[in-house]
């Protein structure tokens, strides 16, 4: 287990320990992700169902504290998805992968290390993205 995640763990229990009205923040977030309130995209930007791993309470504890910070910074933000081009190959294929992810538009870069555990790799961009917003009247 990765630092990063020990970290999180760890500061999911202190976060559950120190409130008793925590869980019911948690439990209302975790409703509101069953009605369908969060796309499946934005989800998948924080974490993604697998064949050997479904989403405990931990895992939808990262979600809420996610969606938390970002009405934190100033009540608005942007999700938008940059397309690679092409589909994943398994994640016994490294370089095939690498490949794939090697023909991102600038500013965007990445990679991917595989196995199974942790993370998968990583997804950073090297200047500010712009990116227009059309307003509905």
């Amino acid at each position: 287990m990765k630092q990063l995640d020990i970290d999180a763990r760890l500061k999911f229990l202190e976060w559950v320990g120190g409130n008793p009205k925590s869980l019911e923040a948690l439990a209302g977030n975790i409703f509101e992700l069953h009605e369908g309130a969060w796309a499946q995209s934005f989800i998948d930007c924080v974490y993604q169902y697998s064949w050997h791993h479904k989403p405990d309470l931990y895992d939808k504890y990262i979600l809420f504290d996610t969606i938390q910070e970002l009405n934190g910074v100033d009540g608005s933000y942007l999700v938008f998805q940059v397309r690679v081009g092409d589909l994943p190959y398994a994640d016994k294929d490294v370089t095939g992968n690498n490949q794939v992810l090697s023909r991102l538009p600038p500013p965007f870069a990445a990679a991917f290390t595989g196995g199974n555990q942790g993370e998968d790799g990583y997804f950073s961009w090297v200047s500010p993205v712009h990116i227009p917003i059309k307003v509905k009247d």
